[in-house]
């Protein structure tokens, strides 16, 4: 997906009340119960009424707060952008006048914090017992500032800083400095717009935010690949070596999500044909075992884990898996949006550490007749996820790509 340029930056600085309480056991607020769970955004310092509601929705906020509204966006991670999460924002108004990143507390039944900001991606965390702002467990804070980028495409990214000193592959003179100065006696936050001489992609804002890893890779999601091509074997010579799969090891206890399986259901298996019949027409030099809807995707492989994904490429040489290849379906126009399960992530990262590919193929139906798209070695990207990204993480394919 083509993510566009960074043009502005909201951010806000992290004190330490506020990270203790987007961090704390709920046992752990006031008495009886309650207190904030959020990130307060003070409006009228910092941020003008004015540039708070241009940057996230374009168009200034009221002067009168009964007008103003929820925030509901779809923002991506920076620093892994293939993970889109919600972002609510809502507003406080009378003598509080301002607005909050809603649900943000980590240890909240149905908090959702945006993955940018969590300990996966690098965020500092706090002991889940901690029991207040000065406990000396608490990380240092000196300079973590979270942020929102948005881009000229009108794609929010979500990440952090954490650091005095701005990433090699972020530009200078862009305003950027401001999220590496020390938090002590800085401004609450702001809104600061890249100047229109500067070019700074979503590339290089994914290059320099935090990650465990401390790379960062992004995502092409209309990337057409360099498929193998492949022939068609008998299922029966698949169930029988299936069948002698090892115990298997243990799963993640969670199963695949309903809603993540239904999104896939618009012909699939007519999906399946076309990507078989595709690969055929390329080459046919390799063995290909059919799984997507066969009783197949149920019986684990030798590894001891279930498929996880529709086709399999066989390498003739050791008659083991040398490709996976995960089918997708969509109907109508683009852009579209696919979504994984917990087995295909599985799958996806096993082959990430056994050096197999992993690739995902997008077939969409539409008027005028069926086209195809290819995120190649998805698996590359799957080692930054976790399964606790999937209910958020979304692809969306913004182009068709002839195959």
């Amino acid at each position: 997906m083509e993510m566009g340029i960074v043009r502005s930056v909201f951010w806000r600085r992290i004190t330490k009340g506020d990270f203790f309480n987007i961090e704390r056991a709920l046992d752990a607020g006031p008495s009886g119960g309650g207190g904030q769970l959020y990130i307060d955004i003070p409006l009228g310092g910092g941020v003008s009424l004015e540039e708070f509601g241009e940057f996230f929705s374009g168009a200034p906020l009221a002067l009168d707060d009964s007008r103003w509204h929820p925030f509901q966006l779809q923002v991506y991670s920076a620093s892994h952008p293939l993970v889109v999460a919600p972002l609510t924002l809502t507003p406080r108004r009378g003598q509080n006048r301002r607005y909050r990143i809603a649900n943000q507390n980590r240890q909240a039944t149905g908090g959702q914090r945006h993955p940018a900001w969590s300990e996966d991606r690098g965020f500092p965390k706090a002991p889940d017992d901690v029991r207040s702002p000065s406990d000396p467990r608490m990380p240092d804070l000196s300079y973590l500032k979270v942020f929102v980028a948005r881009t000229d495409s009108g794609i929010f990214l979500a990440g952090f800083t954490d650091s005095s000193s701005i990433p090699q592959a972020w530009p200078r003179r862009a305003g950027l400095e401001v999220l590496f100065d020390p938090n002590d006696g800085a401004r609450a936050d702001g809104v600061f717009h890249i100047p229109a001489d500067i070019r700074f992609s979503a590339e290089q804002l994914a290059e320099g935010s935090a990650s465990p890893s401390g790379a960062t890779r992004t995502a092409t999601g209309d990337t057409l690949g360099q498929s193998r091509v492949i022939r068609r074997t008998e299922v029966s010579s698949l169930r029988r070596r299936v069948g002698t799969a090892s115990a298997p090891r243990p799963l993640d206890p969670r199963a695949d999500l309903d809603e993540a399986v239904t999104i896939q259901a618009p012909r699939a298996s007519e999906a399946e044909d076309w990507v078989e019949c595709r690969l055929k027409e390329l080459n046919s030099s390799r063995e290909l075992w059919r799984i997507g809807n066969t009783s197949l995707e149920t019986i684990p492989l030798e590894d001891g884990y279930l498929p996880g994904a529709d086709l399999i490429v066989l390498d003739p040489r050791s008659e083991s898996p040398d490709r996976f290849v995960e089918v997708k379906s969509a109907s109508g126009s683009l852009p579209a949006s696919i979504r994984l399960t917990a087995t295909e992530l599985q799958r996806a990262k096993l082959c990430a550490s056994d050096g197999v590919p992993y690739d995902i193929w997008v077939v969409v139906f539409d008027n005028t007749g069926v086209t195809g798209s290819v995120i190649a070695g998805f698996e590359r990207e799957a080692v930054m996820l976790t399964i606790d990204d999937l209910a958020g993480l979304e692809i969306r394919i913004a182009t068709k790509s002839a195959v």
